[in-house]
């Protein structure tokens, strides 16, 4: 298939696309509007179509356009169209808008857009589902993440782990994964960090001044 039926975001297929009614969408999830070189536009994280899509707001107002994901549903790094995606749910973009995070729902992972290039990696998951910490990279498991956000300095992601009913942390620069909060065990108790217990959290927001 040519690529460019769709469009990549931004060089390879500038004047792709499809506009608003006749794009189609599987499940769209999380959203995030950034501002990008071709002008306002949302990420989508397609979920069912397992991609990650961008949507023209200004310029090109309505026009839809794939930025990565082969529609295969697994877990591959790559370019574009070459890397794939295991159910894509919420995405977060950093505050530099140079890279956007994605939580793989399916594939139990966390990964990393280079929005310049298209240039998908894994920044931490093994792809196995459980529950694995204090670790870097493809080394920490996860078990359904959904929600994610990135702290105002762009220094750490937080993801809502939710069949490990906990926070996670993760460093962008290094990788390194952590607990933030939430024992592990399925309940609402308030507490401070592990003591603490959540039940399948999904959404995560960091607030405006960052406390």
């Amino acid at each position: 298939d040519n690529p460019c039926d769709e469009g990549i975001w931004p060089t390879a297929c500038p004047e792709g696309g499809v506009r608003g009614t006749d794009a189609i969408f599987n499940e769209p999830y999380g959203i995030a509007v950034v501002q990008m070189p071709s002008g306002i536009a949302a990420l989508i994280a397609d979920r069912g179509n397992n991609r990650i899509r961008k949507l023209e707001l200004n310029i090109r107002r309505g026009t839809v356009t794939t930025v990565a994901g082969s529609g295969v549903a697994t877990t591959t790094d790559g370019q574009g169209h070459v890397a794939s995606f295991n159910e894509p749910t919420e995405i977060a973009v950093t505050p530099d808008l140079k890279y956007a995070l994605v939580t793989e729902r399916a594939g139990n992972t966390v990964r990393m857009i280079e929005l310049r290039s298209a240039q998908v990696s894994t920044l931490a998951g093994s792809g196995t589902a459980g529950y694995a910490d204090n670790v870097v990279g493809k080394l920490a498991r996860f078990q359904a993440p959904l929600g994610i956000d990135i702290s105002i300095d762009g220094k750490t992601a937080f993801v809502g782990d939710s069949a490990n009913h906990r926070i996670r942390t993760i460093d962008i620069a290094t990788s390194a994964v952590g607990t933030m909060a939430g024992s592990g065990t399925g309940a609402g108790a308030d507490g401070v960090g592990t003591d603490a217990t959540f039940n399948a959290p999904s959404g995560v927001a960091v607030t405006p001044d960052g406390v």
